[in-house]
């Protein structure tokens, strides 16, 4: 019910620990939140005065057993090998922000993005992504991006506050390709209450033909369990982000959209004004990182692709109800032994 998602789910404390996010892929973030919330329960129940030895035991049981399947599963996905790997580029410049290209400031920043897309593309990257509102525009066209993008035989995203002739502008991802047709454009789905109130939010996913099948997202979209599950229905491979963070939840915020990679089987490239840029593979294994919160940051990495659908994908929140309705059946069962 939250306007902001999941944001600040206990889950996102474990993003580090690889085997135990892995049950994600099954329960979504509620599995690892359960897991988490479960060890200090257990201690609880066992020391709890009035408890019988024989319940004690059985409780500290079911809880390792719990714990060893998860970490089991997790050990045992991680070993799965990635179909191909792909080389990408990301990019983040932090001023002026979010100028128009029509304007001196825009066309300079475009220019000095055009420069960075040159050096990333000599270091072999193929797909590149710059971060949300990089630049603003009237239209989705804009040329020199366009034209670096054919240059250089690379898939360019960039973020753009895009206004054309709609009574709202749009916070859109534009995405050119090399054979210069028009760039295939995203409007984020999940816009920031206050903050973003002048756009008009997206309804649609958006993806790009290729060998990768891939995506389209913005930044906050991935707070939200909706977007990964509705690309993974489209067997989509690879998420392309451009995000804008506030340099204080770079690592928070980067880790959440990893784990929306595990619960829905696809890898990450997220590249975030403000924030850290990340290439993840959809078991939640950081390739490449680099820290944009307060300085321009630049990454290239070989970002490993897997062909994963996952249970989570599929089934959706099952595990969220099934606690819900455990909770239920025990705080029903005191009051009909009283």
């Amino acid at each position: 019910l939250s306007p902001h998602g999941t944001f600040g789910n206990v889950a996102y404390t474990q993003a580090s620990a690889l085997p135990v996010i892995q049950i994600a892929a099954v329960t979504g973030i509620w599995g690892v939140e359960f897991g988490v919330l479960l060890l200090p329960a257990t201690f609880a129940a066992v020391t709890a005065r009035g408890v019988s030895p024989v319940l004690r035991l059985v409780t500290v049981l079911v809880t390792l057993i719990c714990v060893a399947s998860a970490l089991g599963y997790g050990v045992a996905r991680l070993r799965a090998p990635a179909v191909s790997t792909i080389r990408i580029g990301l990019a983040s410049l932090q001023r002026p922000e979010r100028p128009s290209v029509d304007a001196p400031e825009g066309r300079a920043l475009v220019a000095r993005y055009v420069d960075a897309l040159d050096r990333l593309a000599a270091a072999g990257a193929k797909i590149i992504v710059l971060p949300e509102t990089s630049v603003a525009s009237t239209s989705e066209s804009i040329p020199a991006f366009a034209d670096a993008a054919q240059r250089r035989d690379t898939l360019l995203s960039v973020g753009a506050a895009v206004s054309g002739d709609s009574a709202h502008a749009r916070n859109a991802v534009l995405t050119f390709r090399p054979d210069l047709s028009p760039p295939a454009t995203y409007s984020k789905h999940h816009l920031i209450p206050g903050l973003e109130d002048q756009y008009a939010p997206g309804r649609d996913y958006v993806t790009i033909d290729g060998g990768t099948r891939t995506g389209l997202a913005i930044c906050k979209d991935l707070d939200f369990q909706d977007i990964g599950r509705a690309y993974a229905s489209l067997n989509t491979q690879l998420l392309l982000v451009p995000a804008w963070d506030f340099d204080v939840d770079g690592w928070l915020h980067s880790r959440m959209a990893i784990l929306r990679g595990v619960e829905s089987g696809i890898a990450i490239a997220r590249a975030a004004r403000r924030g850290r840029l990340t290439l993840s593979d959809d078991r939640g294994r950081v390739v490449a990182e680099a820290s944009a919160e307060g300085r321009d940051a630049e990454l290239v990495g070989d970002l490993p692709v897997h062909d994963t659908h996952t249970r989570y994908a599929q089934w959706g929140d099952w595990f969220a109800w099934l606690t819900i309705a455990g909770l239920i059946v025990l705080l029903v069962l005191p009051s009909r032994h009283g």
